[in-house]
């Protein structure tokens, strides 16, 4: 079980996550998200928010969220878009993380790339939640 995210501190670095955006996924995500504009466009590129959703797991899969968490806010920069099929790594890290009265500020910068090692996508989220646990490292 992965540690929860108001333990983490500041600079901690989360597992990186390799995934590729499969057709077959690409066309459950356009199917989920019932966006008639989404699925009348060309079927080669991947939208953006799913390469974002994909870049989140990353996050979660190495840190569960706590009870009473809050997004607080979202930057996204899209350095280029997506073809299906193709393979991303994506990984996070906390960069800020303030702590009071009880609850926690948390600052997390994700980043997606191809197999190259070149962005595709970079990002940062503002989380808060009560503090509950002791941190790690």
């Amino acid at each position: 079980m992965p540690p929860r995210l108001d333990t983490l501190a500041n600079g901690h670095q989360l597992p990186s996550l390799a995934f590729e955006l499969s057709p077959e996924w690409a066309r459950e995500y356009v199917a989920a998200v019932e966006d008639g504009a989404i699925g009348a466009l060309d079927g080669e590129f991947v939208p953006p928010m799913a390469v974002v959703a994909l870049g989140s797991r990353a996050l979660f899969e190495g840190a569960a969220l706590p009870p009473g968490a809050v997004h607080l806010g979202q930057e996204i920069e899209f350095v280029r878009p997506v073809r299906r099929g193709e393979r991303l790594t994506a990984s996070a890290r906390v960069v800020s993380r303030g702590e009071r009265q009880g609850w926690v500020l948390m600052g997390i910068e994700m980043n997606v790339e191809d197999q190259g090692g070149l962005p595709v996508m970079t990002g940062r989220a503002t989380l808060t939640m009560p503090a509950g646990g002791e941190r790690e490292a």
